[in-house]
């Protein structure tokens, strides 16, 4: 069994061009900090945003999206020691719902960004999948503020909120806090919330810095929390 994987989940309007350029991209950061795992191309086509605005259309096509991310998902995840996932936009609320239905799957590491998941979604779903989740989420991000319109959550915007979730907040100037899970009957994979203000819906996956802030975040965590 390999070591490590990346797979990569893009949103809505990508094309074959643009999510073969943000691969080469991502593949090419990792060589420069010496990580040469193995980048998987999480593509599922392209998909117009009237689809979603059009939600029956939508609602036809996301079981077959979710079915293929799933499989692919668990087939990481037994040729992989570890599953990294790198979620934007669309692909962040795909990537949840085929981990929900994902068997036999463990120690997820979840970037999100620009996600359109609610700010109340019930971690505890994930508890034996994920291990931690990085939240990127700006409130600069309008395309993220006007999801709610198409009946999806703002988790890109405001942060993960839940009763009983133990979230540690971020910023390019505080550190999170490492929270444990010290309730038995919460539990929650570790999920950080990383606020950057400045970042709209396209930087998350234009600027690299927010890429490269992740995967030291990410070094740090596992550092930290050897299982």
């Amino acid at each position: 069994m390999k070591e490590k994987c990346y797979l990569i989940v893009h949103g809505i309007e990508t094309s074959r061009i643009e999510s073969e350029d943000h691969y080469w991209k991502f593949k090419f950061l990792l060589n420069s900090v010496g990580d040469n795992s193995d980048v998987i191309d999480g593509s599922y086509g392209y998909m117009p945003v009237a689809w979603n605005i059009i939600n029956i259309c939508e609602f036809i096509i996301r079981p077959y999206l979710i079915f293929n991310l799933r499989r692919r998902i668990e087939d990481l995840c037994q040729q992989y020691e570890k599953v990294v996932i790198i979620a934007h936009s669309y692909g962040t609320y795909l990537t949840i719902k085929a981990l929900e239905a994902s068997n036999n799957v463990s120690g997820i590491s979840l970037g999100l960004f620009g996600g359109i998941l609610h700010c109340s979604y019930d971690f505890r779903k994930l508890y034996d999948k994920v291990r931690v989740v990085f939240n990127f989420c700006s409130t600069k991000d309008r395309v993220v503020f006007c999801s709610i319109l198409l009946g999806k959550g703002q988790s890109g915007f405001w942060g993960f909120r839940h009763r009983g979730l133990h979230t540690a907040d971020t910023t390019m100037k505080f550190e999170p806090v490492w929270l444990p899970i010290a309730n038995a009957d919460y539990k929650f994979p570790y999920v950080i919330n990383c606020h950057f203000n400045n970042a709209n819906h396209c930087d998350w996956i234009k600027d690299s810095q927010y890429i490269e802030y992740f995967l030291t975040k990410l070094k740090e965590f596992n550092n930290n929390h050897e299982s």
